[in-house]
């Protein structure tokens, strides 16, 4: 009797912790008692629970699989690892999110489930999407709609016909996307799914208005907002107006956009969604425009201005994040039945396993019971209990470590992302400085009430303006290579002491309170060495700026020496000196902006950054030594190469003979597609030429030059739409070698002269240009 009651208690103990505690916390407390068998299933259901956060559930499914293979359960482990290749892949850790989901792969397909190997095949072609390798994609989306053919599951069909044509109409195969989604729709209308129906009517119609099948678009635009109105379903009725509403803009027919338009901006207020607003309202400016009504035109496209500046810094930190939810949760829901059906299962298995693990614990007692007065078993007993307190306490630390380092990595990304704040807040004021003097004295020489000797004052301050704004974006764009990867070298043969000159020449102009001199160790012949020319000036230049700005009196001297195989570069200044703390840091990308300098200086901090990773890429060094009110001497290293077997010639060959120009006699061509840059060059060159074609793109440029063969100078736009700069100057070389070619481009890199020449040009300009340097390089 005693027996019954002590059974029946320790069978009813576990199901009344189980309603009254929570189920995680219930969960884990069963967890921290089971055997290898039991603590698999509890911590698959762990794994499963909603409200675990996403580092939890990675924790589980890892201790999911390793339990799994100790236990010989390769099916469990395979699908542990197809939800772990989900969880990298949200991540954005796409190397691990390939390689658990193909041991997945490999694991379903060796215990021959057929069925559960097309989701990882799905999940795989996925990740190699983001990696940009759209024909491994094409391959295992191609290979997942095999096998759900063969297990005739119409929902999964259809998904994997999706999954396809997304992926052949992101890669430019319209008509074979376009094949999949009418097949997908054929099933969708059989089974009566109008949002599925909608969904792949809007996707017809985006591959119809990528062809420019413009009345297909309609018809089937038409048909989307039909179903999405008999559903009731707000927010696809907004975007299915909007998409009205570009398709009547687009084709010119702004009165029938106009409803759309209105109907589309009401519900993405009333659901608060300023993205769309903020594009309906650009849409109002653009229907206005079509109409001629410039004044309302206008007045939408500020308030469009004004939507956006107030939207954008929220929407660029959530935006990706709420897209990722919103399609999680449409995925969720999409399979939500399937997932049910499987959960049901899994319970079930479970709960049947947990009746097994209660009965042996209550046998383990009886035992207990009858063989209590055994010492020796008792002592086997009680270091077994030892052993697992001490794996637990191991796993305990392992654990803490773990959590420490997570605190580490995650106060990182709060510091990266708190510099790259300030520097966006820098690069701000560094832009809005200079557009603010470029456009205030621009409207102040529009007032007639100034003399001309306060407007030459105030066009000489535009221009200063407008060269700092210039310095300004040609560092972020070299920034933005040197984070990308992009930079390259260009060598050639080049003299140290005549660039060294050259710099000292362009800075010692009005400095008069500061004595600036240079110091060249070599004679004239052994100061010639093979290198990048363009990016040696890039770093004195950066430097010495740096020199000037930080040294309001006393001297500033450059110079190199000889050392071993290298040249070493110094600069030297007495300015404000830079802490000992910072040292290093002055050369990292968006560190500028944390450093609180006792007075403001202009720039935006990009300088040593950027000559810091061309000296690197040189094949140098480059370091600092300061002192707080003393100086600073920065120096640097390249090698010291007087031969080279890969050496780019970029020398121009003069074509023109001078005397042409001197007699007003040239015969130009100019290659612009900006009509005011077209006006400009008109303007500059009238003096010196007698007939002027103009193109307005590569293939205009090059047909012109067909039929004047007496052309005697082109000045060739490099970035044009339908054919660009360089592919027309290598059309114009088949024909012609002799016509002078000067390229001229707003994309001032280094190194985009070096192509220009490679393609065929003699010369090159960037933009904008001034008089007196296209003057000079027509005369050469």
């Amino acid at each position: 009797m005693k027996i019954h009651i002590v059974l029946l208690t320790f069978f009813l103990l576990p199901i009344y912790l189980l309603g009254n505690a929570s189920v995680q916390d219930s969960l884990l407390t069963q967890l921290a008692k089971a055997d290898d068998s039991t603590q698999l299933v509890i911590l698959e259901e762990l794994a499963m629970l909603p409200d675990v956060s996403a580092d939890q559930r990675l924790s589980y499914l890892i201790e999911v699989v390793d339990l799994a293979q100790n236990v010989n359960h390769p099916v469990l482990k395979a699908e542990a690892l197809y939800q772990l290749g989900h969880i990298y892949r949200n991540q954005g850790d796409l190397d691990n999110a390939l390689a658990v989901a193909e041991e997945s792969l490999n694991l379903f397909k060796e215990n021959d489930k057929l069925q559960e190997s097309a989701k990882p095949i799905t999940l795989i072609g996925v990740v190699y999407i983001y990696l940009e390798n759209f024909d491994m994609a094409l391959n295992h989306f191609e290979r997942a709609l095999e096998i759900r053919n063969e297990l005739g599951d119409e929902i999964q069909i259809v998904k994997a016909m999706i999954n396809l044509g997304n992926l052949l109409g992101l890669t430019g195969k319209l008509d074979e996307a376009m094949e999949y989604y009418k097949k997908a729709l054929k099933i969708k209308e059989d089974v009566n799914d109008l949002n599925g129906i909608s969904q792949l009517y809007n996707n017809i119609a985006n591959i119809y208005f990528a062809k420019g099948e413009m009345e297909e678009v309609l018809a089937y635009r038409l048909k989307a907002l039909e179903m999405d109105r008999e559903m009731d379903d707000k927010w696809q009725i907004a975007l299915k107006t909007y998409n009205l509403a570009e398709y009547y803009l687009t084709i010119n027919e702004p009165k029938n956009a106009y409803p759309y338009i209105i109907e589309s901006k009401a519900i993405a207020e009333n659901l608060e969604n300023s993205g769309l607003v903020n594009d309906n309202i650009q849409f109002l400016s653009l229907y206005h425009e079509l109409l001629n009504d410039n004044k309302n035109a206008l007045e939408y496209q500020k308030l469009y201005a004004k939507s956006i500046k107030e939207t954008f810094s929220k929407q660029l930190s959530d935006q990706i994040g709420e897209m990722e939810v919103k399609y999680k949760t449409e995925k969720k829901e999409k399979e939500s039945e399937a997932i049910k059906n499987q959960l049901g299962k899994v319970h079930r298995q479970k709960l049947v396993l947990v009746f097994i693990s209660i009965i042996g614990i209550l046998i383990t007692i009886i035992i207990f019971i009858l063989f209590y007065r055994k010492k020796k078993d008792g002592k086997a007993l009680e270091k077994k209990v030892l052993v697992r307190t001490n794996e637990l306490s191991i796993k305990n630390t392992e654990l803490k470590r773990n959590s420490l380092e997570l605190v580490k990595a995650k106060d990182k990304a709060e510091e990266s992302d708190r510099l790259k704040s300030a520097f966006l807040s820098n690069m701000s004021h560094e832009i809005r400085t200079p557009m603010n003097g470029i456009l205030g004295f621009t409207d102040l020489l529009l007032d007639s009430d100034f003399e001309d000797a306060d407007k030459e004052k105030f066009i000489g301050i535009i221009h200063n303006n407008s060269s700092r704004l210039l310095n300004t974006i040609d560092n972020i764009i070299e920034a933005s290579k040197i984070e990308t990867t992009q930079l390259s070298t260009f060598i050639s043969k080049l003299c140290v002491n005549e660039l060294v000159e050259e710099i000292y020449n362009k800075f010692d102009s009005d400095q008069s309170q500061i004595k600036f001199s240079f110091n060249n160790e070599l004679s004239k012949d052994e100061s010639n060495i093979f290198s990048d020319k363009s990016k040696i000036d890039s770093i004195l230049t950066h430097l010495i700026k740096n020199a000037f700005k930080f040294t309001k009196e006393g001297d500033i001297d450059f110079g190199y020496k000889k050392k071993n195989n290298f040249l070493e570069f110094y600069i030297k200044d007495s300015g404000v000196g830079i802490p000992s703390g910072r040292q290093k840091a002055i050369f990292d990308l968006f560190v500028k902006s944390d450093i609180e300098d006792h007075e403001a200086f202009q720039g935006s901090g990009l300088g040593l950054s950027i000559a810091k990773s061309y000296v690197e890429l040189l094949g140098g060094k480059m370091w600092v030594i300061s002192k707080i009110d003393i100086g600073s001497i920065f120096y640097f290293t390249i090698p010291y190469k007087t031969n080279d077997s890969e050496v780019i010639d970029l020398e121009p060959s003069s074509k023109l003979v001078e005397s042409k120009c001197e007699s007003n006699s040239l015969k130009i061509l100019i290659v612009e597609d900006d009509i005011d840059s077209d006006n400009y060059l008109t303007t500059i060159l009238g003096d010196v030429c007698d007939h002027i074609w103009h193109a307005s793109n590569g293939i205009e440029a090059v047909d012109i030059c067909r039929q004047h063969k007496n052309i005697d100078l082109i000045l060739m736009d490099i970035k044009m739409p339908i054919m660009d700069g360089i592919a027309a100057v290598k059309k114009i070389r088949e024909f012609n070698k002799n016509v002078y070619i000067i390229a001229q481009t707003a994309h001032a890199l280094i190194g985009d002269m070096e192509k220009s020449i490679e393609a065929g040009c003699n010369d090159y300009i960037s933009k904008p240009i001034k008089k007196e340097e296209l003057l000079a390089k027509i005369m050469k």
